[in-house]
């Protein structure tokens, strides 16, 4: 199992870079790359999962062909990057998952090189806080409290909270945050 880590500061990455290089099973592409040459990434047959940084605006000729077993493939850029001639397989298309920011789904679904992936879904949004009502309280043996919590963004795809107490010998908590 290799996975590649392209760093910050690269910004091209030549043709046939990493051609026919079977071990390969994960690439994460950093926005600062803004070109990769034709045939980069071919026949990367352990290829699992890709993720392309906002950086790319065109995307050569046989970039991904012959990556059987690509499942998941994360495209960063609001604006579909250009696609020269074909750069995935058919069984890339047919089997594995683009992820897109949500605002592009409808861009990638017209677009050369992208429309042809069975499953093109929104990226998710993440939870970036939680705030309770309150994080200090004084109970007293079979007092009870409500605390809540506010979860942001509003759009978050996953606002599941789940409630526990550190140490149920002091306090418990039950799924709608009773104390």
């Amino acid at each position: 199992c290799a996975t590649i880590i392209i760093p910050e500061r690269v910004t091209s990455i030549g043709d046939h870079a990493f051609d026919g290089c079977s071990s390969l099973t994960s690439i994460t592409i950093p926005e600062g790359v803004t070109s990769i040459g034709e045939y980069a990434f071919r026949s990367c047959s352990s290829l699992k999962e890709l993720s392309l940084g906002a950086g790319l605006t065109t995307i050569p000729t046989g970039l991904f062909v012959d990556c059987v077993a690509l499942e998941k493939i994360t495209s960063y850029s609001t604006r579909p990057p250009r696609c020269e001639g074909d750069i995935f397989s058919k069984a890339t298309y047919d089997n594995a998952v683009l992820y897109v920011p949500k605002e592009s789904v409808d861009k990638y679904q017209v677009m050369a090189g992208w429309s042809a992936f069975y499953d093109i879904l929104a990226l998710p949004t993440y939870v970036a806080d939680i705030t309770l009502s309150q994080s200090e309280a004084m109970l007293t043996e079979g007092e009870t409290l409500t605390l809540t919590a506010t979860v942001t963004p509003d759009d978050a795809t996953d606002k599941t909270l789940t409630w526990s107490s550190s140490d149920e010998r002091v306090a418990t908590v039950d799924a709608a945050g009773l104390v």
